[in-house]
């Protein structure tokens, strides 16, 4: 029985994974990139639709992942184990820097906030649990990032593209993989200014028992309140947490 495969549940579950990748598609898009009869995806999709994992953008006819889905992701990613066994480390940051702490969950071509904890000062990070981060221009992102294959970064590069947010967002492939490498060597990332200005973010990577990332854990801050002593502070307590929180994999 473990062998089984219900073909119909599968397309659907492959048009769900490409309608996520591309932010909204339509029904011809779907069938040829997915090589479905037109027909045979309209009633997946329909199908979809009628029970709100996915809704139909009134603008432009795409459909596009639905709140039913958004609420699914968002109940399993809060019931983590891991999660939980991480809690204390994010709180002893908070209490210490009084700055946002985030806890992200590394997926294929993104980061997703599963924790976050405000920070106490006047001016905060928005930022909310369920949201989607971009790879190669956030803290979290390349600290997951880095430890990727060539293969999946690549994959990155040609699929999602090096969008530009701000004036220090990595865009050439080079200058990312260069970055990404020093990454590793030093074991935590920065962001300067990469996705939102005025922002900076010190993280690391969680790794689990095969060297691969599964979480990042960040800690940001408005650049006025950026200093050379509290950035090397930052870092030496997210290294320890990093080495103290991956003893999780080894259980």
């Amino acid at each position: 029985m473990s062998n089984v495969r219900i073909q119909s549940v599968v397309r659907a579950m492959n048009i769900l994974e490409y309608i996520s990748l591309k932010n909204g598609a339509g029904v011809s898009e779907i069938a040829r990139e997915l090589g479905l009869n037109k027909s045979t995806a309209f009633g997946l999709i329909k199908t979809l639709e009628s029970e709100r994992y996915i809704v139909k953008d009134k603008n432009n006819d795409n459909y596009k992942i639905g709140l039913k889905i958004y609420s699914l992701s968002k109940n399993a990613l809060n019931k983590s184990d891991f999660q939980e066994y991480v809690k204390p480390y994010l709180v002893d940051l908070s209490e210490k820097y009084g700055e946002t702490i985030h806890l992200v969950v590394a997926t294929e071509n993104e980061g997703i906030y599963i924790d976050k904890i405000e920070s106490t000062k006047s001016i905060r990070i928005h930022s909310e649990i369920g949201d989607k981060l971009p790879l190669h221009c956030t803290g979290v992102g390349k600290a997951i990032m880095a430890y990727k294959n060539n293969e999946q970064v690549n994959s990155y590069i040609n699929e999602i593209g090096l969008k530009k947010y701000t004036d220090n967002t990595i865009t050439d492939p080079e200058t990312l993989y260069k970055e990404l490498n020093d990454i590793r060597e030093r074991g935590y990332s920065f962001d300067n200014e990469e996705q939102y200005e005025d922002l900076f973010c010190i993280a690391v990577p969680i790794l689990n028992k095969e060297h691969k990332p599964v979480y990042a854990i960040s800690i940001s801050m408005p650049m006025f309140r950026k200093t050379t002593e509290i950035v090397e502070e930052i870092v030496t307590d997210l290294l320890k947490i990093k080495e103290e929180s991956e003893v999780y994999f080894q259980l």
